[in-house]
């Protein structure tokens, strides 16, 4: 995890990165030319103290965010520009990577900006007149404007694809290409998806297990001390089975929730997570810490969450936490953060997921992304249920992975979302649908998850297979309800104009 940002104002290159030092704690260095400054903040994970701006052989400067997994040698930094000087961003297409990039081609004078196929990392870019500014952060665009109406914000918490609650900003979407031509002023669109084409091969257990494995081990190996943030869920239970062997410094928190009752409802199934996390590391005699959070403490949390991100997204009961999980890890002095996320979209995991199995529903979800200019809907297939998990892949799942590096990014940590390697993901897109999505009657349809619950069963503990009902990370207090779900939206939008 490090931070980055690039502005034609380069008198701001400095303030701009001061902002959102956290991500990168370890150093910041500064580059600039008559046209353009880059700033880089490091957060050194391998021990090469890889400094960026990093000086390309052409001349051209580079800056990233994330690790190539699949890099021959340690600087991956250094891999990844020669791979860019020889085969352009097309480069990416082949890697198995999570980050965010930032490459000034210094004798074409041009920007490009890119972002991992999956939208693992952050950014943002603003073009205003002969402004052009990028970064990592939200938090380091100056003078933000709240766009006019937030009804987007308002009905689904999130901002999918391009969009930003900022005037003038965007999101670069997941494994979205950004060319800007500072000559002309003006900005070309491309994609890492382009030429690919989701399949439908035939189910292969020994491929699939051995990448599954394969893409855990990799994304978990690391010199630092290693935090894993433990659910009673299938995806980062399946992520603990494979780390617990690794040599490694493995540390494992799950969020447990106070006593109190809500004002309106109060969900118990969120509180049951913690206990079924804390049977699974019973089973396997690994320690695991519980942090607790209580009710009133979210208030204080969901603000310091937006005070750090800029960035409006769900309510306090999803952000606080994931707050002070991250907290407590970096207390404890963790270096990196495992998840699970990604699964559900990969496996088909969502209660809203029965939805895909009705008839049209996935054919009209496609119409709706082919309108969309930043979603990739040339890489859909024949197989018309890869491409609705697709779509999920990269707006819901997008979403959850964002916020999860946003949060973990603000204690100095790096965010490493187990199951979302190239590589791996790529692979599962491309199974038949009517083999991987195979439905038990006892669970809800969407939800059963053949691939975990049957194919995986080896790896699991019995109580995670058994378990019927999908949860995932919120608080249990209101939960949802409709007395307080707007209501909190409107606080967190207008705490934030308060702050910008």
């Amino acid at each position: 995890m490090c931070g980055f940002v690039g502005t034609t104002r380069r008198h701001l290159a400095k303030s701009m990165l001061e902002k959102q030092e956290f991500r990168g704690p370890d150093g910041m260095w500064f580059w600039k030319d008559e046209h353009i400054a880059l700033g880089h903040a490091l957060l050194n994970i391998n021990g090469e103290h890889q400094i960026q701006p990093f000086h390309m052989k052409n001349g051209d400067k580079l800056v990233f965010n994330g690790e190539i997994y699949s890099s021959p040698y340690p600087n991956d930094t250094k891999f990844l520009a020669s791979g860019l000087l020889k085969f352009g961003f097309n480069f990416l297409k082949s890697v198995d990577w999570h980050g965010s990039v930032a490459w000034y081609k210094k004798s074409e004078q041009k920007v490009v900006l890119i972002r991992d196929q999956f939208g693992t990392k952050p950014l943002w870019y603003k073009h205003e007149g002969r402004t052009f500014e990028f970064s990592t952060s939200l938090r380091s665009f100056e003078k933000k404007e709240f766009i006019d109406h937030y009804a987007h914000f308002m009905c689904s918490f999130q901002w999918m694809g391009n969009f930003s609650p900022y005037k003038l900003i965007e999101k670069v979407a997941a494994g979205q290409v950004i060319i800007y031509n500072l000559n002309t002023n003006k900005i070309t669109k491309r994609s890492l998806w382009e030429n690919y084409i989701i399949g439908s091969r035939p189910f292969n257990t020994r491929d699939f297990r051995g990448l599954l494995i394969n893409s855990i081990v990799k994304t978990a190996r690391t010199k630092q001390k290693v935090g894993l943030f433990l659910s009673g869920g299938f995806d980062s239970t399946m992520v603990l089975s494979i780390a617990r062997k690794l040599d490694i410094d493995l540390n494992v928190y799950t969020i447990g929730y106070g006593d109190q009752k809500g004002n309106y409802w109060d969900h118990q199934s969120f509180r049951d997570e913690a206990i079924l996390a804390q049977k699974t590391c019973f089973e396997w005699d690994i320690p695991i810490t519980v942090v607790t959070l209580e009710r009133d403490d979210r208030y204080h949390y969901g603000k310091m969450w937006l005070n750090r991100t800029h960035f409006p997204w769900g309510d306090m009961n999803r952000t606080a936490p994931r707050y002070l999980l991250a907290k407590r890890a970096a207390e404890d002095g963790c270096k990196v953060i495992l998840t699970g996320d990604g699964g559900d979209e990969l496996f088909s995991g969502y209660n809203h997921h029965y939805k895909r199995f009705q008839d049209g529903y996935d054919e009209q979800s496609m119409k709706r992304m082919k309108e969309l200019d930043w979603f990739p809907s040339s890489a859909f297939g024949k197989d018309t249920k890869n491409n609705g998990l697709f779509i999920d892949l990269l707006s819901t799942c997008e979403q959850n992975v964002l916020a999860a590096d946003q949060t973990i990014g603000m204690f100095g940590m790096e965010s490493r979302p187990c199951l979302l390697t190239q590589n791996f993901a790529k692979y599962v897109i491309s199974i038949a649908s009517a083999q991987k999505f195979k439905q038990f009657k006892q669970f809800r349809k969407g939800t059963t998850k053949w691939l975990m619950r049957h194919v995986m069963r080896d790896y699991l503990p019995k109580h995670i297979i058994e378990r019927k009902m999908k949860i995932g990370w919120s608080s249990p207090w209101d939960n949802n309800h409709p007395s307080t779900k707007t209501k909190w939206l409107e606080q967190d939008v207008e705490f934030v104009k308060s702050i910008i």
